[in-house]
Formats: structure tokens, sequence, C-alpha cells
């Protein structure tokens, strides 16, 4: 009798098992990716579309990574709106100071962590090949990304002969204020997300203008694209600060913050509403 008992508990276990495992296997959703072309030449726009298998509340990253010439580095970065069905789109222009070399390129698209991922690539054939850089014990050259203060935006930037400290929005200026140490004369190149900083008018794109120290500099914008400008800001030694003013910069309070505020200001209202109404002598 244990016997029959054992063996009709062990049939159950095995029947619960193979029906919990497709819910098992449907945790990890399925991403897909492509580009609009295989090859693409300097200043043609690139699109990438994508789908996911279902909306489970991430956020969809694209990375683009330069090919071996390149060491591998991340030439662009976005964040595309997911859409109702699933799907997504982000575009970008081939070229610029960053996405110089000929050859392969890579596309990742991450949907929420590396284990819901797909990659696709594409050939660039407008660059220029750059002789690797002779090896050194200490470079002065750096190829990273830095974080806006009280917010969860990147910005990418290269720098040469010296090092970024801090990136700052400064609302009442409209404007993005990086702090520096400059060992000597150099260059910083900045990919800045058009959702941290963007300079327009009616819709279209107008010049930044750039202080360091106080004092105007000239600089260049080598490429747009629908969600990144990149710039290439000169600098001198000793330089400690780079203010980049535009039209629109990302908020210090988040959206979240700015409806508690706006809960909190309504509620004292009432508060005090009431208390009127309360001490008003009855007629």
């Amino acid at each position: 009798m244990n016997a029959r008992l054992a063996m009709v508990a062990a049939s159950a276990v095995l029947v619960m098992s193979i029906g919990l495992a497709p819910a098992f296997g449907q945790v990890v959703q399925s991403v897909t990716i492509s580009t609009d072309k295989e090859s693409y030449d300097a200043g043609e726009q690139i699109t990438v579309t994508g789908q996911v298998g279902s909306i489970l509340g991430f956020g969809v990253t694209i990375q683009v990574f330069a090919p071996a010439e390149g060491f591998g580095n991340v030439v662009f970065r976005g964040q595309p709106t997911l859409n109702a069905d699933g799907s997504f789109e982000a575009q970008f222009a081939a070229g610029g100071s960053l996405m110089k070399w000929p050859g392969e390129y890579t596309i990742r698209a991450e949907y929420g962590g590396a284990q819901r991922s797909a990659e696709t690539t594409f050939q660039f054939t407008g660059g220029q090949a750059q002789a690797a850089p002779e090896p050194v014990e200490d470079p002065d050259i750096t190829d990273t990304t830095i974080r806006v203060d009280g917010s969860t935006d990147l910005i990418e930037y290269q720098i040469t002969g010296g090092r970024v400290l801090s990136v700052t929005p400064s609302p009442s200026t409209t404007s993005l204020i990086l702090g520096i140490e400059a060992d000597e004369d150099g260059m910083i190149t900045l990919v800045i997300p058009r959702t941290v900083l963007d300079a327009t008018q009616d819709d279209q794109d107008i010049e930044f203008f750039v202080l360091i120290d106080a004092e105007e500099r000239d600089f260049a914008e080598t490429s747009t694209t629908p969600t990144t400008r990149t710039l290439e800001i000169p600098f001198s030694a000793g330089n400690t600060e780079i203010e980049i003013i535009g039209t629109f910069v990302i908020p210090e309070f988040g959206v979240i913050a700015v409806v508690v505020l706006a809960a909190a200001v309504l509620a004292m209202v009432a508060v005090t509403s009431r208390s009127r109404l309360a001490i008003a002598p009855r007629a």
C-alpha cells in the first residue's frame, strides 16, 4: 500500500513539473534586432528596428561597438521608446568622431539585462583606419561614460590632456557644467543625449554656447542623430570648468519628485481652506 501511494505521489510530482516547465521557460523573453541595410557610407542614416517577446516593464538599451581596429569601443548608445506591440526603433548617422573605422560593427539590444539580448552586424565603408596608439604605462586617453548628477543618464566622452570629475545640470541657465582637471592642453569629445541637453528653436537644431572658466570658447559639433549631439571642445592646461549652454537641460528634480511636491502643495491648500472654514464666525 505504501509503495502504491509513493508511486502515485511521484507521478503527480512529475506531471506538475512538466506542466510548470513552459511557465519557467517563458521568464526569459526573446529579443530580435535588425538594420535596414547591410552596409553604410559616411553620412548615411542607420535605422535599427527590433521586437521584444512581451512587455515586462523594462527599457530597451542599444549599443553599437566598433570593430577590432576601434578596440571595440562603444560608438553609439540609445534607449528607444518601446511601442505597445513590443517594437522599437532607433536611428543614428554613420561616421563622426567616434565611428571612424571601416569594418564590421556590432549592434546589441538588451531588454532589462544581458539575459534578454540580441545582436546583429553591419559594414561601415566610409571611414579611415586609424593606427593603434603606442602602448604606454599610464595613458592619458580614456573612453568611458559619466553619469549626470541627480539622474540615471549617461554621457559618453573621450578626453585627452585631462580628466572629467563631474557633470552637473543647471536648470537656471539651461546648461551642463563639467568639472575637469586639465594637466595640459587637450580636447574632450562628448556624445550628449538630447534627453540631457539640447539646443533647438522652432523644432530645429541651433548651436550651443560654450564657456570655459567663464570665457566663451570655440568648439565643433561633429555629429547629430535623433537622440544625441556630439561636440568637440578644446581646452587649455589649468582649466577647471566647461559650461555648455542650450535651450533645454534635464531638470534637477525628476517627474516623480514634481508630482509629490504638487500633491503636497494641494494638501496644504486643502488643510488651510478647511481651517479657515472651521474658525469662520457663523451668521
